[in-house]
């Protein structure tokens, strides 16, 4: 079984106030490339999905050689940023992790938990002291369903309509419930 990381990366960061993308970790480097750098320190395959305006952040990543592809549809929101980030995934994945970039602090290890918990037909959710969080694992058969994915609503639906197929994966990661929304937020969990 391949398991891959898609990391959805082509957020407009409206309430953040700018490109939350590119804002800067304590450690200096952009909250995108700590999350990025989380996967590739899982080992796992990685595809990065930015939008179709994000050509700086695609030259970089791809010339660094993290495989990327963008998103036409990213102004209609993350529904359409997930199909057409599901579009590109290579033929060889017979799972997909759906990651956010803007969730810096999940660990390696929790994109390999997750990984080696999928199976044929499972959705597999991380879970923090009783809370959902993410990365979410998908078997290839609800491919065609994020395919099909449209306009603002995510992947929620896929998952709700399929409740007997989902484990609920405990992990020790808090990381998995934060994601970074404004520069204050950013600050607290770096402190």
């Amino acid at each position: 079984m391949t398991v891959g990381v898609l990391l959805l990366a082509a957020g407009r960061s409206r309430r953040y106030g700018s490109d939350k993308r590119l804002a800067r970790m304590e450690d200096g480097r952009r909250l995108l490339d700590v999350s990025v750098s989380s996967v590739v320190s899982s080992g796992l395959p990685l595809l990065v999905c930015v939008g179709k305006a994000d050509m700086q952040i695609f030259a970089d990543l791809t010339s660094r050689h993290i495989p990327c592809v963008t998103s036409a549809g990213c102004v209609s929101g993350m529904g359409s940023t997930l199909a057409d980030g599901m579009a590109s995934v290579p033929t060889a994945w017979t799972a997909v992790i759906i990651g956010l970039a803007d969730m810096p602090m999940i660990k390696p290890a929790t994109y390999r938990l997750i990984a080696n918990a999928l199976g044929q037909g499972r959705i597999v959710t991380p879970e923090y002291q009783g809370q959902r969080g993410h990365p979410v694992g998908f078997d290839q058969r609800y491919f065609h369903r994020l395919k099909s994915l449209r306009g603002a609503k995510g992947a929620r639906s896929i998952i709700d309509a399929n409740r007997a197929s989902v484990i609920a994966l405990k992990v020790s990661d808090p990381g998995v419930l934060v994601d970074v929304d404004t520069p204050e937020h950013l600050a607290s969990i770096q402190s």
